[in-house]
This record gives structure tokens, C-alpha cells and sequence, in this order.
């Protein structure tokens, strides 16, 4: 069963092109008319600025409305795009989602192997439209990511959006996904400092070697600029985690990484070993980068504990209990998107499910599980 839908149909509408919205009550309307209400009755408040009917409600054929076929997975404070092309609701956030982000760019200056969101030649991200996706953010909102793409290839874009943030949720902690390539350069690195009180930096390195972290980012000299940005970001300040996907370029060399952090990043706040999303590249890439976790436990144990034993906090993402050697699951983190997470029926057989991350569900048909049934498997 999926968690939560990114998407929603609808059935009808009488918008004539695309808009941003705020799901709201009959109490709650907001100057800047970009809200939505949700109820039948057919008198539609004239500050809303959009109403969703349920099919077969009587609709005030004076009002912007849309229907659906139920109130399903819709929430006061949700944010979303209604898609005219698609005939689709698209969540932009989730009030009761525990994993939203800001995409904020299809492009990237990298183009990884296992890149499961390949860049494009050109940005289909509308900037003034991320802009006002803020501005319709709960004030009190605790947490959200930033996402790509490259956040870092949005340019002088990227601290106004931060200063967006931190006008609209000023205590909001925001955790941004970057090569940190961009951030070799000083001038960058202080471009973003100062202006959010919680902010942190997640960055991928897959190797010791450069070029073997180059080949698998697919562009030379990328790991000097990863490493520079990366001394950069904690010469400021900025706490940056460590990613690493694991796949059959990054196993060999797990456990030297594990030594080269402790030795030349140790301020690293965490260090995360992550189970490798099949979409994107990794289709066209398959057989330079698969590999059963089921066969690489050994090493992943071996690295996990050179990192821990010195202090270096780690976390395991995207893998399942019943994927894991029993020495890891205190490692585990329940990581996968809601609107990607998939449990098999199975999985309800399973002492873990409770604490466990699941599946990612447009894999579930093809990934084995074994259901755990007692803590001394």
C-alpha cells in the first residue's frame, strides 16, 4: 500500500490554465486568493480563489471550481499545481507529510550513473511559482529539503529563495541536496551562509579515488571541486552529511571512503549509505551498477563500524530490515519519500514493519523480502 499519492485526478474543471493553491476552510481565506475550499454545499465563499466539489455536488457555476471524486488525500494546509495537460492534482506539500521538499531545478552540472531524476537540457521550474509555493507554507513549519537537479544551478535565484524561507518559516530547519561543486567557490559558499538559523547540506561522494568518484559522476574533476566545496561548507559553518549509494562502483572502495572521511572531513555531521533507486540512468546503466544488498552486507558492516568507532555518525537509507546483516538495523532510518513508500502484504508477517522504511514502490514487484519473525533471526 502506498503511504501517500503525489498525485490526484480530478474529473472536471473551469480553470482555464494551471495555478498554484492552498487547500483551506471556509475561515481561513488569505488576501492573496491562491487557496481553495473544500466542501458541498454550493455556496462558495467570494474570497476563496478556487473551490473542489466531490462529483455530484451541486456547483456554483459562477465560482473557479474543480471536481473530484473524493476528498481523499486532500488536507487543509496542502499545497498544489493544478495540471490541465494531465488532468492531475500535483501535491507541492503535504501538512501531513513527513518528507516534503522544494524541487527547484531540472538542471544539474553532473550526470551520475544512478541518477534515478536524470537532468534536463533546459529547466521546466517556473522560479516565481516556487516563490509563491513558500509564501504558502505553514509559518510553523519545522522541516523541509531542497532538491534538483543542482539546487547550486539556479545561481543568484538560490539565496533569495532562502531569504523566502526564512521570512515565511524563520525556525524551519532545511536540509539541501547539492554536489557541492559550486561551492569550491568562497563567494558561493557566503552567498547562502547566514541566512537560514538550520540549515544543512547533504553530498555525495562515492570514492577515495577521483577518478573513480569522477566516473561515476560523469564528470572530470569533480571530485576535487566536491572535496573543496565541502571544506568550504564547514569553514562556514554549514553541517554537511555525507551520501553514498551503494552499487557495484561504490562497494569495492566502501570501506577506504569510511577511512578517507574519518581522516580528511571528520566534522561531517553523518554519514549515510543509501540502497540505490532503480529509475533514471540506472535502466540504461544496469549492468555497471546492480548488485543484490544480500551481497554486499559484509562490506557495508565493515564500513559502517570504521565510522562509528571513531564517532562519525551513520545512518542506512532505502534498504529494509530483512535486507540487512542484524548488526545494522540500529543503523536504519525510515527514509523513503511517503509517495514512494510500499509495503508487500507480506511485510504485515513482519516484527520490523513498524520501524521499518519499506519499499520503493515502483520496485516492490521485483525486490524479494523476507519477513522477519523474531529478534533472533
Amino acid at each position: 500500500k502506498l503511504i501517500m499519492p503525489a498525485v490526484k485526478n480530478y474529473l472536471s474543471t473551469s480553470l482555464e490554465k494551471d495555478g498554484i493553491f492552498k487547500i483551506s476552510d471556509k475561515n481561513h481565506a488569505e488576501e492573496d486568493r491562491a487557496l481553495c475550499a473544500i466542501f458541498s454545499d454550493g455556496e462558495a465563499p467570494s474570497d476563496f480563489g478556487l473551490v473542489i466539489y466531490r462529483d455530484g455536488d451541486t456547483v456554483d457555476p459562477n465560482r473557479k471550481y474543480i471536481s473530484v471524486s473524493d476528498f481523499d488525500d486532500l488536507d487543509v494546509g496542502d499545497v498544489f499545481r493544478v495540471d490541465l495537460h494531465t488532468r492531475r492534482l500535483v501535491f507541492l506539500f503535504k501538512k501531513n507529510s513527513r518528507t516534503n521538499s522544494l524541487y527547484v531545478t531540472d538542471l544539474c552540472n553532473s550526470h551520475c550513473l544512478m541518477c534515478p531524476q536524470p537532468p534536463q537540457e533546459t529547466d521546466s521550474v517556473i522560479f516565481e511559482e516556487l516563490r509563491q509555493v513558500v509564501s504558502l507554507l505553514p509559518e510553523g513549519l519545522e522541516e523541509i529539503s531542497i532538491t534538483g537537479g543542482e539546487p547550486t544551478q539556479i545561481g543568484d535565484r538560490l539565496p533569495l529563495l532562502l531569504r523566502d524561507l526564512a521570512s515565511r518559516a524563520p525556525d524551519c530547519y532545511v536540509h539541501m541536496l547539492t554536489n557541492a561543486r559550486r561551492f569550491s567557490d568562497w563567494k558561493t559558499v557566503q552567498s547562502v551562509s547566514g541566512i537560514l538559523r538550520n540549515l544543512s547540506v547533504g553530498v555525495p561522494l562515492y570514492s577515495f579515488n577521483p577518478e573513480k568518484h569522477d566516473y561515476i559522476v560523469q564528470r572530470k574533476g569533480a571530485f576535487d571541486e566536491t572535496l573543496d566545496g565541502i571544506l568550504n561548507l564547514g569553514k562556514a559553518g554549514i553541517p554537511v552529511e555525507i551520501r553514498v549509494v551503494l552499487h557495484q562502483q561504490t562497494i569495492p572502495d566502501l570501506s577506504e571512503l569510511s577511512h578517507f572521511i574519518y581522516r580528511n572531513i571528520p566534522f561531517v555531521f553523518q554519514v549515510s549509505f543509501m540502497g540505490m533507486e532503480q529509475m533514471g540512468y540506472v535502466k540504461k546503466n544496469w549492468d555497471q551498477l546492480w548488485i543484490s544488498p544480500l551481497d554486499y552486507q559484509e562490506q557495508l558492516v565493515s564500513a559502517t563500524r570504521a565510522l562509528f568507532l571513531r564517532g562519525i555518525p551513520v545512518r542506512i537509507f532505502n534498504l529494509p530490515f530483512c535486507h540487512l546483516d542484524k548488526r545494522l538495523w540500529k543503523f536504519t532510518a525510515d527514509s523513503i519519500s511517503d509517495f514512494k513508500k510500499y509495503y508487500k502484504d507480506c511485510c504485515n508477517e513482519c516484527i520490523k514493519k513498524t520501524v521499518c522504511g519499506g519499499l520503493f514502490h515502483y520496485q516492490a514487484n521485483r525486490t524479494e523480502v523476507f519477513p522477519i519473525k523474531s529478534e533472533n533471526c
